[in-house]
């Protein structure tokens, strides 16, 4: 831990990792390589072992077989004529060929361009992540298909040379790809560079704005697997006894860096990994006991643009309210003034910087977005506001771009006036905004949904607030009864339609 004292003598720090053993080297791999080393020692275990099931269908794919196949389809890649820095447009629901696609691809040399099924303004979405990652192949789920080929039709004559479908007895179907003889499996590409060859491209709004190409390289995707690793050796698994080779279950969608991240790890330590293309409260109750999952959820903080998480609560008495845990291997974590970037010390909230190994490469064509986001030292500026207190916990109380400036430009967080809103027995959900001014003052405003059948009026929720908070913090913009919040997703409420009131008014004060 670096550490530092400001005028007043305030010990200031950068958190670090305090782990009882020193932490290993990444291996300059590709991350396909490293994944089928991986998954052979799984097999010389059990060469029956699981891998991946659908939690619907029970469809399965055995270590064995992805052992077999990938070297497979990464010929056949090549032999379709998919090479080194190309980009494959991957489009579909949770599926067991997956891991099989993904590995394929990178063995290839060429990266994974991420559309997530659930995008909001699906069109406008699929047109941009075309536009800007230059992908000139696709994989599409067979149920996705006729939605991914009205955008396709769009395009520039020429722009795709090929599209593969997955998920159903549509030709050409990816099976085509795995009847070629293989490529050696854990031979180097050459001309692959693990640091500056990206791996995939999810997309991400970063802090602000439009969402982005976030290039993530093979030794960012490695060095993840390694800090899994590590605390799995150190016996630091996340605050649980459970052997690492348990059964997880995973409802979000392979396209976000959670599902993808936990996916992987679990396959590296011989787990079993649970599939649900369509999720619902039901289905998740019912695979969880048909399959006797083990593994669903963590309190975990990290971002795509991270490719991993930072923080964690590795043991359960770390667990507080707010609280992100501690900083990770491989990690630092500062927290710096959002103003004037001076370092911060303990229970002085500030924005939370994050520096490590798997940081992404950058944003695609998009240098002064990277720039703005990753500063010369290497530091990730979150836009996340918070804190450390004494023992190095780490606690997120907003975003940045989401605090209000009220009277006088003081500050406010929309947090502190949800939770008291939440207080209230009535109040099912709450989302604060700052609605603006002519002086761009903002007056806080509540939108609020209500627990069923609730005999309640938007004022007496207004006076709920009002009545415990300061005049700079009073919900001044009135309080709003919604049907529902908007949510992308993963579950974070769209303020920006907040913002521009699209959403079905039920009261208002």
């Amino acid at each position: 831990m670096n550490t530092s004292k400001n005028e007043l003598g305030k010990e200031q720090l950068v958190l670090s990792w305090q782990g009882c053993k020193p932490l290993p080297t990444i291996p300059d791999k590709n991350f396909a390589v490293f994944m089928l080393e991986a998954m052979a020692k799984v097999v010389e275990g059990d060469d029956e072992a699981i891998a991946v099931v659908d939690a619907e269908t029970g469809k399965k794919r055995t270590f064995s077989e992805l052992c077999e196949l990938v070297p497979r389809m990464s010929a056949g890649l090549a032999a379709a004529g998919v090479g080194l820095g190309d980009r494959v447009m991957y489009y579909s629901l949770n599926h067991t060929d997956y891991p099989l696609v993904y590995l394929s691809v990178l063995h290839r040399g060429a990266t994974i361009v991420h559309i997530s099924p659930i995008y909001e303004g699906l069109q406008e979405d699929m047109m941009h992540a075309m536009r800007l990652s230059g992908a000139s192949w696709a994989i599409v789920h067979a149920e996705l298909l006729d939605q991914a080929e009205a955008v396709f039709s769009l395009l520039p004559p020429n722009t795709l040379k090929k599209v593969w479908v997955i998920g159903g007895a549509v030709e050409p179907a990816i099976e085509d790809l795995v009847g070629h003889a293989p490529i050696p499996p854990v031979t180097q590409l050459d001309g692959l560079h693990p640091a500056s060859a990206m791996a995939q491209m999810p997309f991400s709004s970063g802090t602000t704005g439009s969402r982005k190409g976030v290039m993530i390289s093979h030794s960012n995707e490695v060095s993840r697997m390694i800090m899994f690793k590590y605390l799995a050796d150190v016996q630091e698994w996340l605050g649980t006894s459970e052997s690492t080779d348990s059964t997880c279950l995973l409802v979000t969608s392979l396209s976000h860096i959670y599902s993808h991240f936990f996916l992987f790890a679990s396959l590296m330590f011989g787990g079993k990994v649970v599939l649900l293309p369509h999720v619902s409260s039901s289905a998740i109750l019912r695979t969880i006991q048909e399959h006797q999952v083990e593994a669903l959820v963590y309190n975990l903080w990290g971002m795509t643009e991270l490719a991993s998480f930072a923080t964690g609560c590795i043991v359960t008495q770390d667990w507080k309210s707010l609280c992100i845990g501690k900083v990770m291997p491989f990690f630092e974590v500062k927290v710096v003034d959002p103003s004037s970037g001076q370092l911060l010390g303990a229970d002085e909230p500030g924005e939370i910087c994050v520096r490590s190994p798997t940081t992404m490469i950058g944003y695609a064509n998009n240098s002064a977005a990277t720039s703005s986001m990753i500063d010369a030292e290497g530091w990730v500026h979150t836009g996340d506001y918070g804190y450390y207190d004494s023992q190095g916990l780490i606690y997120l109380t907003d975003r940045i771009k989401d605090l209000m400036k009220t009277r006088s430009h003081i500050q406010v967080q929309p947090s502190e006036l949800e939770d008291l809103l939440l207080q209230h027995p009535h109040v099912a959900e709450a989302v604060v905004i700052g609605v603006c001014q002519e002086d761009f003052e903002e007056m806080p405003r509540a939108f609020v949904v209500l627990e069923p059948e609730a005999p309640v009026q938007p004022e007496v929720l207004q006076r709920f607030v009002n009545d415990r908070v300061p005049d700079f913090k009073q919900l001044t913009g009135g309080v709003w009864v919604v049907e529902e919040i908007p949510k992308n997703s993963t579950g974070k409420p769209l303020k920006r339609q907040l913002k521009a009131a699209q959403v079905t008014q039920l009261a208002s004060c």
